[in-house]
């Protein structure tokens, strides 16, 4: 199936510039747009130009990938990772997403960090049609702690609270290595560092304001809003990053459907034959629960 890639552009809440990438096939109008919500400190180069072919080649539908604000080409303060902005990014991709393919359902489809983030928007949303998840989590604080045996919980919390008090002072919040708030499994550890090594621009900083506002998010706060409308949440059955009651408390609060794939690790689903699963599960979902429903 011929399709392209167009570099585009909009503004979120605060006039910060997004840059996105819209995915759609060359020829006829897609019967559904998708909003994709990236991982935990990723951009619109990591991953999605591996998903992205891949769904379009199954559905008809375009998909928009941004960077958040803060993150890759985007503008925005730099090393500062929150929740709650890139819900708000998400939701002016909608914004711009329904001005630009008008009159279509849109969903939002959300990976790992973004799951949080696609359901949190959508749940805020009531122009999004439907949404689905592939790994999220359903709570900031009870993630950050499921990381960590509870010594290093008490520590974290310490040292969230210290870089409260000195950054009052100094007006600076102390830099740290991503994985010193997302501490990473054998799997996930190994994915991102063979992903470095094969592309060290994609490292990056972030403040620890960043773990203090990931450990006040609660993504499913407003979720039985979402109640009505199609939700499907798949999840690895091997995560050892997102732990699977995470997606089961989603379905609880959304009404939503559930897929496991088992003996698949967090970031084995994207890549070989769990990806081809996935996105064929994501394709038959948009059909029947979208598609056919005209988005209702």
């Amino acid at each position: 199936m011929a399709h392209s890639a167009k570099e585009v552009f909009f503004y979120q809440d605060d006039g910060y510039r997004i840059a996105g990438d819209l995915y759609r096939r060359k020829s006829g109008s897609p019967k559904a747009a998708i909003v994709f919500c990236h991982g935990y400190g990723a951009t619109k180069e990591r991953i999605v130009p591996d998903l992205a072919p891949g769904l379009l080649d199954l559905a008809d539908v375009a998909l928009l990938a941004f960077d958040y604000s803060g993150f890759g080409v985007s503008e925005g303060p730099r090393e500062r990772l929150d929740p709650t902005r890139e819900v708000r990014d998400a939701i002016a991709a909608v914004t711009w997403l329904a001005e630009e393919i008008p009159g279509v359902p849109i969903v939002l489809w959300g990976i790992s960090f973004g799951g949080a983030i696609a359901v949190d928007a959508a749940s805020r949303d009531e122009r999004v049609a439907g949404m689905v998840d592939i790994a999220l989590f359903s709570s900031g604080e009870q993630w950050m702690r499921d990381l960590r045996p509870n010594w290093q919980w008490v520590e974290f919390k310490e040292a969230i609270a210290q870089d409260r008090k000195e950054r009052v002072r100094s007006g600076a919040s102390r830099k740290v290595h991503p994985d010193w708030i997302m501490p990473r499994d054998p799997e996930a550890a190994e994915y991102n560092r063979a992903t470095l090594e094969a592309h060290p621009e994609l490292a990056f900083q972030l403040d620890v304001v960043s773990a203090e506002l990931i450990v006040e998010y609660e993504p499913l706060a407003q979720a039985h809003k979402l109640r009505g409308r199609p939700a499907l949440f798949i999840h690895c059955g091997r995560d050892l990053l997102m732990p699977i009651a995470y997606a089961e408390r989603a379905v609880e609060a959304t009404g939503g459907e559930m897929l496991v794939l088992e003996g698949i690790g967090h970031h084995e689903v994207y890549s070989g034959e769990p990806r081809k699963r996935s996105l064929q599960v994501i394709a038959d979902w948009l059909q029947k629960r979208v598609l056919a429903r005209g988005g209702n």
